[in-house]
């Protein structure tokens, strides 16, 4: 389990410096290449992790669901597109009571 958690890491790693993402909340998970609208796309799949409620602050959190959003990622080369699946976790704060969903730069809310 150890070597398995270290594999993740590294691909993590190792993925975000290829993308040049520095935004320590998204964590990678795996990679392929997809074949869409008449092109191989390499797709990315990711998540945001919330540590804390953006309203108080607390790491008192419920984790409920997720949101999937498809990224469009620009890079300097066309011919090889790159789409990354971001899962944003919903959260409900267990303190204020109030829900959230992660955010990140990479996609609008």
């Amino acid at each position: 389990m150890h070597k398995e958690k270290e594999a993740i890491a590294s691909l993590n790693d190792y993925i975000k410096f290829s993308l040049d993402i520095e935004d320590q909340n998204i964590v990678f998970s795996d990679y392929f290449k997809k074949f869409i609208d008449g092109k191989f796309h390499k797709v990315y799949l990711a998540e945001i992790i919330q540590s804390s409620c953006p309203y108080c602050h607390s790491h008192n959190l419920k984790h409920n669901d997720h949101y999937t959003s498809n990224v469009r990622f620009i890079t300097a080369d066309a011919s090889h597109p790159v789409s990354i699946r971001l899962k944003k976790q919903r959260v409900l704060c267990n303190n204020c009571r109030k829900r959230s969903m992660a955010q990140s730069n990479l996609v609008n809310k």
